[in-house]
């Protein structure tokens, strides 16, 4: 069941990408080599079981991501990619908030005040995370019993279990951090546009992520709407190869960016080989126009 002209944009696709899909091909290949190479984890200073639990998680989460990012584009899905590419790089931020060395917050452009005894270490970091996801558990028990006829779904049991894990959690963070969280719903009691800010990615939130943002939010329609030379409407049901070099060029970026935190702490010696995957990545085309290539 194609769109319109789907099979001739997906010729085009793997034409004049065609390097940049080979790339892609490599590089989730490196990437998923964290679970399937048989390397050891070389615990560095402040790793523990929940740091790798989490950080290798997301490290799963980013290669799917990857993966269907790359698949969305030869398909020449670019909006459907591009909110994908949101996500991915949510998700890498998510990493490198976890695995930097070190971090300092922003909020508003002031640095946030540090709460005595709770130094962000890895570790806290990564409990923070964790809190946060306990306390989504919470939130969405909340819904359950707020909305008739899925209150009576909700077992004792599951009710006891989700309540007690936030509770737990919230006394292995402390109050301070507790209120942060919940105030910003975030694991890092900021904004995304502050943790951005924070880690360094201000510029990629403000031009990636917000225009990705109107598509994920369906407030995109008039994308899809033009008119031709008698102004008559027409509506783009078609796919098209349009600006996917830069979608896989940010996803590649991102992915790599992921891979080199969790070499860094795990000490899975894959340095070498992503310095050359972040040379590579650099070539990668930034503008694709069908018609430059023939197609």
């Amino acid at each position: 069941m194609p769109l319109p002209q789907e099979d001739a944009v997906k010729q085009d696709i793997q034409v004049g990408l065609h390097d940049e899909l080979l790339l892609a091909d490599r590089l989730l290949d490196f990437a998923t080599g964290i679970f399937t190479s048989g390397n050891a984890i070389t615990k560095t200073t402040g790793i523990d079981d929940h740091v790798v639990m989490v950080a290798l998680g997301l490290a799963a989460k980013m290669c799917k991501q990857y993966r269907a990012v790359v698949a969305l584009a030869e398909l020449g899905l670019r909006e459907d990619a591009d909110a994908l590419l949101r996500m991915h790089f949510e998700a890498m931020m998510a990493m490198q908030f976890l695995l930097r060395r070190k971090v300092s917050l922003r909020e508003g452009g002031k640095k946030v005040p540090a709460v005595p005894g709770k130094p962000l270490t890895t570790r806290f970091r990564t409990q923070l995370y964790i809190a946060n996801d306990m306390f989504n558990g919470k939130k969405f028990l909340d819904g359950l019993l707020r909305t008739p006829g899925l209150k009576r779904d909700v077992s004792k049991e599951f009710k006891t279990a989700i309540e007690a894990d936030a509770k737990n959690w919230e006394g292995v963070i402390g109050l301070d951090w507790t209120k942060r969280l919940k105030k910003a719903r975030s694991y890092s009691g900021l904004s995304i546009i502050d943790l951005a800010d924070s880690l360094g990615y201000g510029r990629i939130y403000q031009s990636l992520y917000r225009t990705a943002s109107s598509a994920v939010h369906a407030n995109d329609a008039a994308r899809f709407v033009d008119t031709d030379g008698d102004g008559s409407l027409v509506f783009k049901a078609a796919p098209s190869g349009e600006g996917l070099g830069f979608t896989l060029r940010f996803a590649s970026l991102f992915l790599i960016r992921g891979v080199e935190a969790v070499d860094d702490r795990f000490g899975f010696g894959m340095a070498a080989k992503i310095e050359e995957f972040h040379e590579a990545i650099g070539k990668m085309k930034l503008d694709f126009h069908p018609e430059d290539e023939g197609g």
